[in-house]
């Protein structure tokens, strides 16, 4: 899991990953989300608000931003970090 943003101006969110399903409503730019799951293209992500009856669907990985970096470690040698 880790936290998108959200950057066009308004985007669908999708009860399933593809614009075959019905949209269930919108977010709007630079609102966050939790990502829970990727679909096996690779393309969408499942995601929600961080409440917990937040709006729960599928948004186009394409329009999202990763927020947050889950994990960092400084390699001496090289004098750089790997952030995961």
């Amino acid at each position: 899991m880790f936290t998108v943003t959200v950057t066009p101006d308004s985007l669908h969110t999708r009860q399933g990953p593809g614009t075959a399903f019905d949209s269930i409503g919108f977010v709007k730019q630079s609102d966050r989300f939790t990502a829970l799951a990727i679909d096996s293209t690779g393309t969408w992500l499942q995601v929600q608000q961080s409440s917990d009856k937040g709006l729960l669907g599928w948004c186009s990985a394409r329009y999202l931003l990763r927020a947050t970096v889950n994990f960092c470690c400084w390699h001496s040698p090289w004098r750089f970090f790997i952030c995961y």
